[in-house]
């Protein structure tokens, strides 16, 4: 795997951009550190209809989870550097 270097003189696998497969789901990578690559997980669109009879989505924020910036998860696809 290729591996880039960051800000502090150490490797990284993941870059800041990238989209990769996280529990079976395309998440983009939002910040890297040394230590954790910060990756945001999508959430799934409720549906429902009101007691008048109206359709309504609703959408609840991406949630953001730390993972090791070394991961071996697959990346779907890198943003140019």
């Amino acid at each position: 795997m290729k591996t880039r270097w960051n800000f502090n003189g150490q490797m990284t696998r993941l870059r800041e951009g990238d989209l990769v497969m996280f529990d079976n789901r395309e998440c983009k990578v939002t910040r890297v550190t040394p230590t954790a690559a910060y990756i945001s997980l999508p959430r799934q669109v409720h549906e429902f209809e009101t007691r008048f009879g109206e359709q309504v989505k609703f959408v609840a924020p991406a949630k953001t989870t730390a993972i090791s910036a070394n991961s071996e998860i697959p990346i779907l696809n890198r943003r140019a550097a």
